[in-house]
């Protein structure tokens, strides 16, 4: 699907386990386009990170490779928490912000042999919630965003039997997450591949948004 979108793409390479790298990043970015508006927080290992030194292999957590699997929780969950305390202040200061967390399926974060991988996403939702009313006041909105299946990343692993996911079933989501329209709609989590792009924007972020539980889905 073409979205018809113009403007310019300026790649720069940084670590989100450095805090040095997450504010020379938003520096960079305030400095390129004169302001930061919206976060995506897609950066993230997967579990075929924690499973190489196994040869693929799913094995139980007492097993996995320690420093993977360390490195996995502190990309995940550090890493975004980092990219995201740095971004906030400048979105303060102009009163407006989105931020958007990728997510995967409320299954994942407790199924067996899926850790660290799961549990590092059930904390990012968890966060996410919380970050949700903390920034509400200054007009900036956090959401979680998921493909709703496995996606043709490099970070599948073939535990689908469905055709993946083609990457770009997030944008119409993001597009709107990011956009005015998306004011006052914070705290939710929104499933892309639920996202009917043929009606009206705003009635498919409603068909795609997960009914709020007062207690987490995986509990």
């Amino acid at each position: 699907m073409s979205l018809g979108l113009t403007g310019q793409i300026v790649a720069l390479p940084a670590d989100i386990c450095s805090i040095e790298d997450c504010n020379k990043a938003v520096a960079f970015a305030v400095r390129e386009f004169g302001g930061l508006h919206a976060l995506i927080n897609n950066a993230a290992r997967g579990i075929s990170y924690v499973r190489a030194p196994s040869g693929g292999k799913a094995v139980p957590f007492w097993e996995a490779d320690k420093k993977r699997w360390a490195e996995t929780m502190t990309t995940n969950v550090i890493g975004t928490y980092y990219m995201s305390a740095v971004a906030v202040p400048h979105m303060k200061n102009q009163a407006f912000g989105r931020i958007i967390n990728v997510s995967t399926s409320d299954r994942s974060m407790i199924r067996e042999m899926n850790s660290p991988y799961g549990p590092s996403k059930a904390a990012l939702e968890a966060m996410s919630v919380a970050w949700s009313k903390e920034a509400a006041k200054f007009g900036v909105t956090v959401n979680v965003l998921l493909p709703g299946g496995a996606t043709r990343t490099r970070m599948i692993t073939g535990v689908s039997k469905r055709v993946p996911l083609e990457p770009d079933v997030m944008n119409p989501a993001i597009l709107w997450l990011c956009s005015d329209k998306s004011t006052g709609y914070s705290g939710g989590r929104y499933i892309a591949a639920n996202w009917n792009a043929a009606i009206d924007p705003d009635q498919a972020a409603n068909s795609a948004q997960q009914i709020a539980h007062e207690l987490p889905v995986i509990m």
